[in-house]
């Protein structure tokens, strides 16, 4: 569906840019897609922008133009702020709603975008654009909603979050991949998955998502959360205490000062499966590279885990993790694979295939870490 909508919202901006190009020339805030490269688009737009002597539909145009861009760049906080200003240039422009529903709807705003849609038709009655837009918004809210519903009691049920679109270090591309990968193996062995297909949190989309399985688990059979991104021990800024952190999204840690505002705690995520009352399994795929501060020094994962319940580690204490060259991260690969193949198998003997293989695919360079804090005697399965 998002890929529908991203065609037919390319296709809207389109056709304005045309328009607005023959009134102002060749000036690159207005060019095809194919030919402008989003920070040229936005450079250009600016230019419009800030000129004093900019008539209002010249400055709403511009306004579009930039927010297009920044729409192909996927920042669509900043696209919807600049159609925010355009509206309030041009109220009684329709086509203006339709865009900021298109961006409401990418980055799950939906009741925002429903009542974009809506104001689109009372201005432009029939509009098969907005109609679209207006349509594409309940039928995202209703999966949602659905979703939601909490379980049953006995459920199995997972979490699966994957970081790549960080916004302040560099990207990783595997996670979104590597989400994706395991949200199917484990949705097709009977468990309900959340966060995928959602990608790419912001600290306050994971801590809500957290707080909201933390609720899902009580009474729940077996909970697992799968993370994959970047993580890491970091040394708080009180002393030489290391804490382990998983990086949200849009995270920009440039000291120890600014941890524990811009990450998430490990703890967290083992908080997350306690209610379960069968299995409980955190695994974290992460460590993969240091792009952070100088001032932030590697240290890789420390060893962390909870009476009954598994943590698996993609990487040894202190050691880095690798994203892979494929579509996916070495140990994701055998994560998957093994899921795939043996699900029923007891889950000790699975995760020590998954280390084994992990550890094959990079000619031993990376061994994962399995924390087992079952008793000895209990035998916990993923598949029935």
């Amino acid at each position: 569906m998002r890929e529908i909508l991203r065609s037919f919202a390319c296709a809207l901006v389109v056709v304005v840019l045309a328009a607005s190009a023959a009134a102002a020339g060749q000036s690159a805030c207005f060019g095809p897609d194919e030919q402008v490269s989003a920070e040229a688009r936005i450079a250009a737009c600016s230019e419009i922008i800030n000129q004093s002597n900019a008539t209002v539909g010249e400055r709403a145009d511009a306004l579009r133009g930039r927010a297009h861009a920044q729409f192909l760049r996927e920042r669509y906080d900043l696209a919807i702020a600049d159609i925010d200003r355009a509206i309030a240039l041009q109220p009684k422009n329709a086509t203006l709603y339709i865009e900021r529903a298109t961006y409401h709807t990418f980055a799950e705003n939906y009741d925002l975008a429903e009542a974009d849609a809506q104001r689109a038709l009372q201005l432009s009655p029939g509009n098969r654009s907005a109609e679209k837009v207006l349509s594409e918004a309940r039928a995202a809210k209703a999966a949602i909603a659905a979703h939601k519903l909490a379980p049953s009691p006995g459920a199995r049920i997972a979490l699966v979050i994957g970081n790549s679109k960080y916004l302040n270090t560099p990207p990783l591309p595997n996670p979104v991949h590597d989400a994706e990968d395991v949200a199917r193996e484990l949705t097709r062995i009977g468990y309900r998955v959340y966060g995928y297909p959602k990608t790419d949190f912001t600290r306050k989309e994971m801590s809500a998502a957290l707080n909201a399985f933390f609720e899902t688990a009580k009474g729940a059979a077996s909970a697992i959360v799968w993370y994959s991104g970047h993580g890491q021990e970091f040394v708080e800024v009180d002393g030489d205490f290391g804490r382990n952190y998983v990086v949200p999204v849009d995270a920009k840690i440039t000291s120890s000062k600014s941890i524990r505002t811009q990450a998430i705690p490990l703890s967290d995520l083992l908080l997350a499966v306690t209610p379960a009352t069968g299995l409980r399994m955190v695994i974290v795929d992460a460590c993969r590279s240091n792009d952070f501060d100088p001032a932030v020094p590697f240290r890789g994962f420390s060893r962390e885990g909870r009476l009954g319940m598994f943590v698996v580690y993609s990487a040894k204490p202190g050691a880095y993790a690798s994203d892979g060259e494929g579509r996916n991260s070495p140990f994701a690969a055998a994560f998957v694979a093994e899921l795939r193949a043996n699900p029923k198998d007891e889950l000790r003997a699975l995760l020590a295939r998954v280390v084994k293989r992990t550890d094959a695919l990079t000619r031993g360079q990376q061994v994962p870490d399995v924390v087992d804090r079952y008793d000895a005697l209990e035998r916990p399965v993923l598949a029935r």
